[in-house]
């Protein structure tokens, strides 16, 4: 899995906004967009003219502050890429009538491709000044009686202006990009008062006015990593400031061997019918993009197969792969390319197939490489996260057909072997909010990562993995999904218990090695609230609230509530979801989620980092594991040390960060890839091999 990011407090204010006042529009078979259609149909809004009625935009008080207080020539604003977009989306999702010449298309500004964008080397600046107008509850009432042209003129009305600057593309894959500025990137309701923007890139030599014409600025960056770029934006009545990043994930783009791409038939379909009635991606074909480079010596001879794990939002790409294993300041294979070691990077074209489909993509993949490499050597597999489970399916099956994969080390990086977590509340969720929704609006006011994890959790790839998949009819709260059990009893009937047996079989993890860290619980215990909000809605306040599960009680892990303006209407609550475990994922050793749940009381943070891949899943762990003592105080150290029929777990070793820390799920950085090979004689010091001579 991806990382899960939520980026400000404000977003998941939002979120809460959205998901109340939805649940209350959908209490029958009319959508969401019906009901507003009908509720704005009953207003007279002739008086406002700037075309944006703010009350529908999904904006919370603390955010209305925000852009009420900013004030020219006060300290640089924070932005980014995504939260410019969900501004954006938000502010057009708010027109009385839709106007594409104001609001286009957003992937018009940006690409219309995550593969199309990671091939560019042009970054746009995006430039939001737009007007909306809010109307207060005694100004709704009298635009509800046809009274607003009688009474109120639009300076009647509040107008709120949104200025917001920022780069549209945060991450790039070369040190010399430009910069992109143009008119169509001004994006604007009335005439702008931007006169020009001044730009500067933290070079050291300030900043450079430009124009709001259409050009292209070329910039080289020196350092790897995020760079801070501020834009300034000059008005006659000053300046106003905004910082965003750029995270230059490598200096240059390294030429590629070979790319190719694989596709294969499926041994296995989909009939579940979704909530949307639809079924995921049925026609879809199974398969892979391929990326060779090659190692010191020039020559593919040690092939080094880097298996993508699950892509939540299918927008990570063979260039991203290359730069998070090469590039960077951290260059996790430099070691491995030294000595000759080829690596090559395998991108999922649907990561949320079902496993068993992408293995045999894995298949063939293994074959090509071995059809065209060079040499004798064997092949060694680094498996990040759901990859794993790809490839002992792959391995295995072929071994069960005497097809020769020639794998030496099958390496498993954090892979769920006995499922992934998530906080049971945080996914039941999705099954009590109305899937029109879910769809139309929950998914905009969530970070992009969240929505990709609320896209993807009907998809085969998820229903095989989960713990917790949850609260579908039937099923019940917390429960795992049937195709769980069935994917892994089909697994072990592959024999010698799901795993190649000619290869020697790894396990890289991202959880504590000795369960030492134990930091969640300076801020969380069991039971304890994660994410909290009371935010108002279009004529409704909303209440939300999710906690951790407790122990072996019954407690509420889900509460929305919903209190009607007026207050003629009553207060009701809409669900309280009730869960009782004697055990609680959340709080072990494992690799965390990236996710940044916000504790929205009295506006204070706490940063909920949960296991997404706890320790005993990552390791295979066949010891005793149904207590939470057993689950947290997992030593992988001393399981490790175990040898012999005694030893409880498939792996013939274990490997992990020495500073004993959870660290973010599947990141392969900062954990001893040189000590591994090491150890396992895949680096040997000597250098660079001399390439063979051409054969005769």
């Amino acid at each position: 899995m991806n990382k899960i990011y939520t980026s400000s407090k404000t977003t998941v204010f939002i979120s809460l906004f959205i998901l109340a006042i939805n649940v209350t529009y959908s209490q029958n078979s009319a959508t969401y967009q019906e009901k507003i259609n009908t509720e704005l149909s009953k207003l007279d809004l002739t008086a406002i003219k700037n075309g944006i009625l703010l009350n529908l935009s999904m904006f919370n008080s603390a955010e209305q502050d925000q852009f009420r207080n900013l004030k020219p020539n006060q300290k640089q604003t924070f932005s980014n890429a995504e939260n410019w977009e969900n501004l954006y989306v938000r502010l057009s999702r708010a027109q009385l009538v839709k106007d594409q010449k104001i609001f286009p298309e957003f992937s018009l500004l940006t690409g219309t491709s995550i593969q199309n964008r990671t091939k560019n080397n042009i970054i746009p600046i995006g430039i939001l000044d737009v007007e909306g107008t809010l109307l207060n509850e005694q100004q709704l009432k009298e635009a509800e009686q046809k009274n607003s042209i009688k009474n109120n003129s639009p300076q009647d009305y509040e107008r709120i202006r949104f200025l917001s600057a920022s780069v549209l593309q945060e991450e790039v894959y070369q040190a010399e990009v430009q910069f992109k500025i143009s008119p169509d990137l001004l994006i604007a309701n009335r005439p702008s008062s931007i006169q020009s923007i001044e730009i500067d890139f933290s070079d050291g030599k300030g900043f450079t006015n430009y124009k709001v014409v259409n050009q292209l600025i070329h910039h080289k960056f020196n350092s790897l990593g995020k760079n801070a770029i501020k834009i300034k934006l000059q008005t006659p009545k000053g300046s106003y400031l905004f910082e965003s990043v750029v995270n230059v994930m490598q200096f240059e783009r390294k030429k590629p061997n070979r790319e190719f791409q694989v596709t294969t038939s499926p041994i296995a379909f989909d009939t579940v019918t979704y909530r949307n009635g639809s079924n995921h991606r049925t026609s879809a074909v199974p398969g892979a993009n391929v990326r060779i480079l090659l190692g010191c010596d020039g020559v593919f001879d040690k092939p080094l197969l880097l298996v993508e794990g699950t892509d939540l939002g299918e927008d990570v790409n063979l260039d991203k792969l290359e730069a998070v294993w090469t590039g960077g300041q951290q260059r996790v294979l430099e070691d491995y390319t030294a000595e000759g070691y080829d690596p090559v990077f395998l991108d999922w074209q649907n990561s949320h197939d079902f496993i068993q489909n992408n293995a045999q993509v894995l298949k063939a993949v293994i074959n090509e490489i071995n059809q065209t490499k060079v040499g004798n050597s064997q092949l060694i597999v680094i498996a990040t996260s759901m990859g794993g489970l790809v490839s002992r399916w792959a391995l295995r099956e072929m071994e069960n057909a005497s097809q020769q994969h020639h794998v030496s080390h099958l390496i498993c990086h954090d892979t769920p072997h006995q499922g992934a977590n998530i906080p049971i509340g945080l996914t039941q969720l999705y099954w009590e909010i109305p899937i029109d929704v879910m769809e139309n609006l929950l998914v905009l006011a969530l970070s992009r990562t969240w929505a990709n994890y609320y896209h993807a959790l009907q998809a085969p790839s998820s229903r095989q993995m989960l713990m917790h998949w949850g609260g579908q009819p039937n099923l019940g709260v917390g429960n795992k999904h049937p195709d769980f059990d069935i994917f892994r009893t089909a697994l072990t009937a592959l024999g010698n218990g799901g795993y190649p047996a000619t290869c020697r079989n790894i396990a890289m993890i991202n959880g504590s090695m000795d369960a030492s860290d134990r930091s969640l619980f300076d801020d969380f215990n069991y039971g304890d609230r994660i994410v909290l909000g009371w935010v108002p809605g279009f004529r409704r306040n909303t209440a939300f609230d999710i906690h951790t599960n407790d122990l072996s009680q019954s407690k509420q892990i889900l509460r929305i509530a919903v209190l009607q303006i007026p207050p003629k209407f009553p207060t009701f609550l809409l669900k309280t979801i009730n869960y009782n475990n004697s055990v609680n994922d959340d709080f072990l050793p494992g690799g965390v989620s990236y996710v940044e749940d916000r504790v929205i009381a009295f506006l204070s943070d706490k940063t909920f980092r949960f296991a997404f891949v706890p320790t005993f899943s990552a390791i295979d762990f066949q010891g005793p594991r149904t207590t939470q003592t057993e689950r947290e105080m997992l030593n992988t150290t001393v399981v490790n040390a175990v040898m012999g029929p005694g030893r409880q777990t498939p792996f013939a070793a274990i490997y992990g960060r020495g500073d004993n820390l959870n660290t973010p799920h599947a990141s392969p950085l900062i954990l001893p890839w040189f000590g591994l090979g090491i150890a396992e004689g895949l680096i040997t010091n000597t250098g660079c091999a001399a390439a063979p001579p051409p054969s005769a």
